[in-house]
């Protein structure tokens, strides 16, 4: 369940064409550089910025540039690993990138996308973290960055005692323990019952050693952390009092140099227009959901829905809103800030795997519930039979230094639980592809849609240009950005010539998208033009020219909805 060594990676001009191992942070760098190299025209590479171990936080700008600047076209921003064990966002960001620029030019939906829009995509922004999940036995979500923990006598602290290359569990006996040996399969254990008055007992504890032990009990079972701070909670959104902030919460916002390198992006792009945040695990879209401080209008509440139905309809998944989150994430600071559209992938749901279903389906007795033993054992045949059994390590005697002998073995859960089997990676990766592509469909698109001169004596012309958005967002995306301001108008400028009526620069506001047509409008019981949605204007202007101009140009421009241009040709009239 380890990085594979598959030699499958970017070298010399080659490119992952398989999902056969999760990437350290070299080859991933390698893999992007051969990708540039190879398809220069879609995809350039630069750095975000740089982590605290001073490894660079690369981003993929993906877009046809010979169709416009990246700047200048609507975005969808991506990105994955913000939690150091989560190395299946990396992964999957990587498979957004090589299937958008393997499929251009062949699918037409990829090709439309990559001429009108562009992907900004950060497949890492912890990449401490992935590469300690990659190459030691840790699993925790932080960076790097130590913390001052208060570890107590007596805390366990988790570690690979037995040097296999896991931190699982051990199983220590104790008749006063309140687990046991199951009887229809030795390797799991079941919660022992008020029945149970003699026999084998056992404690469970995470694989591990015991910070300044003394002849009392392990006090605090559960693993204290020993590396940096949760960068998902570093946000400047419904910031909680530091006396109810865990130890691994950041005590500054944007204090870490990872959460500054993406804020510092997002702000320098204005074009941004949605976000996917990929995370792991659990099958579940999670939106910043409605709060006291973020109410949503009926219109914002609408969209929302859309983007859920878009969401599961892909992957199967379904969408909660993120209400229960007591920290500052940053689909929170997207939403409270910028009013952009945001959604969090939780990838992987090994859940629905053993039970053949999605996860909201699937029964309440049939969902996993440590000590449920029928449940259990389904797991244990799904790892038999689906992972050949490397997903759960059998009991093993080891001679700890602290506890004396004890048992270690149990789930591997990095491999199993928070990141899918490499059997199954390609599959998540493809249809969580879908789903970004999807959404990156959604957003504003501003076009000239018509434009003509008519001549009207001693070089005036009437111009008129009809302004269209042509994508399913609004250009001020969302009531919330419009409401705070954090939106900017449409504008429309006419060169060479002088305006004489009408100003040369016209601000038209913003333009409706089709989220804004009402779901209850009917032909049956409405007069024509009822319900008709403003998302497209006309502009008008007399203009003077020069005796020998030509041409004039109309450039319309929204940061949110892109830029278009066009050049309307003068035909004299004859005198």
């Amino acid at each position: 369940m380890h990085v594979s060594d598959n030699d499958d990676v970017a070298v010399n001009g080659r490119w992952l064409d398989s999902m056969t191992r999760y990437l350290v942070h070299e080859e991933r760098h390698a893999l992007l550089l051969a990708l540039t190299a190879r398809y220069p025209h879609l995809l350039t590479l630069d750095s975000a910025g740089r982590s605290y171990e001073n490894r660079d936080i690369w981003v993929a700008t993906l877009t046809n540039a010979s169709t416009g600047a990246a700047s200048k076209k609507p975005a969808l921003y991506v990105d994955g690993n913000m939690h150091g064990v989560e190395v299946v966002g990396a992964a999957v960001a990587l498979h957004t990138i090589i299937h958008c620029l393997t499929t251009y030019g062949v699918d037409p939906a990829v090709t439309r996308l990559l001429d009108t829009r562009v992907l900004y995509i950060l497949p890492c922004v912890n990449p401490d973290g992935a590469e300690r999940a990659l190459t030691t036995p840790d699993f925790s979500q932080g960076t790097s960055r130590p913390l001052q923990d208060e570890i107590g006598d007596n805390d366990l602290v988790s570690s690979d005692v037995d040097g296999d290359g896991h931190i699982l569990t051990m199983r220590i006996p104790d008749p006063l323990g309140e687990w046991k040996i199951s009887l229809k399969d030795p390797r799991l254990m079941v919660h022992r019952t008020s029945l149970d008055e003699s026999g084998h007992y056992y404690r469970l504890y995470p694989e591990g050693f015991v910070h300044h032990p003394t002849n009392g009990p392990i006090v605090n079972p559960s693993t204290p952390r020993k590396t940096g701070p949760n960068l998902n909670a570093s946000y400047l959104s419904q910031w909680p009092p530091l006396s109810e902030t865990p130890d691994w919460f950041e005590r500054r916002p944007f204090a870490e140099p990872e959460t500054l390198a993406v804020v510092r992006f997002i702000e320098q792009h204005p074009n941004i227009c949605g976000v996917v945040n990929y995370h792991s695990s659990g099958g579940v879209f999670l939106l910043p959901g409605e709060t006291p401080q973020t109410p949503l209008t009926a219109h914002d509440h609408a969209i929302y829905t859309v983007l859920e139905g878009l969401a599961t309809s892909a992957t199967g998944y379904p969408c909660e809103n993120d209400d229960g989150a007591s920290f500052p994430t940053f689909i929170r600071w997207m939403w409270q800030a910028f009013g952009i559209w945001s959604i969090v992938p939780e990838l992987w749901d090994v859940y629905s795997q053993v039970a053949g279903q999605p996860f909201d389906e699937i029964p309440d007795v049939v969902k996993h519930d440590p000590g449920d033993e029928d449940t259990d054992l389904a797991f244990l045949a799904w790892n038999d039979t689906q992972l050949e059994g490397q997903g759960f390590i059998d009991w093993h005697a080891v001679d700890h230094p602290q506890l004396g002998t004890l048992e270690i073995g149990g789930w591997d859960t990095k491999w199993v639980d928070m990141n899918p089997p490499l059997q199954f990676l390609e599959a998540e990766a493809e249809k969580m592809t879908a789903f970004t592509l999807k959404f990156a469909a959604l957003t504003p698109l501003i076009r000239i849609g018509s434009i003509d001169a008519e001549a009207i004596g001693d070089d005036h012309y009437i111009v008129r240009a009809r302004i269209e958005n042509h994508g399913w967002l609004p250009t001020y995306l969302s009531d919330w950005a419009r409401h705070h301001h954090y939106d900017s108008s449409v504008t429309v400028e006419i060169t060479g010539g002088d305006a004489r009526i009408g100003t040369a620069v016209v601000d038209l506001g913003h333009l409706d998208g089709l989220a804004n047509a009402s779901p209850y409008a009917s032909p049956f019981k409405a007069s024509p033009g009822v319900g008709r949605i403003q998302n497209d204007r006309m502009v008008e202007w007399v203009v003077r020219v020069s005796s020998h101009a030509d041409m004039l140009t109309v450039a319309v421009s929204s940061a949110k909805g892109g830029t278009d241009q066009r050049n309307v040709p003068l035909l004299r009239t004859s005198t």
